[in-house]
């Protein structure tokens, strides 16, 4: 009887992990199909993928939900993300990918990293890494 019962048990929990799992990968997949949604640079899409109380990071620079819809709309950056690599886990999201446009009339190539944080379904933070030199 102890063994059927060990099983009964072992068994639960490998279900519900399995579940848990299975719900992890889904929200993951979510995350990373609005990571891709945020690097095609849609002004039209920032409310859908920014959280009301959204900050980036850059050096010692920050930015708000305002201030991308400003840089989006305004034409500031006119720019192409092409995404490299993308890996998630949990909710967070690390992207490769290597921005051209151009700013200010000169353009411009920089291989960029961003590790993005999600909750409820929308970007809350984006940490943005890159070498300044490749825009001198």
């Amino acid at each position: 009887m102890k063994k059927l019962l060990l099983s009964i048990v072992v068994l639960a929990i490998f279900c519900a992990s399995d579940n848990l799992f299975a719900q992890n990968n889904s929200v993951q997949e979510s995350n990373k199909k609005l990571a891709v949604k945020y690097h095609e640079l849609n002004p039209d899409d920032i409310d859908e993928i920014l959280s009301e109380d959204f900050t980036g990071h850059v050096n010692e620079r920050t930015w708000n939900r305002e201030d991308h819809r400003r840089v989006w709309t305004q034409n500031e950056l006119k720019a192409e993300d092409k995404i490299l690599f993308m890996v998630a886990e949990n909710n967070l999201v690390a992207v490769r990918f290597i921005r051209t446009g151009e700013i200010e009339g000169e353009t411009f190539s920089a291989e960029i990293m961003q590790f993005m944080r999600f909750e409820n379904e929308k970007i809350v933070e984006v940490w943005e890494i890159y070498d300044a030199s490749q825009f001198e």
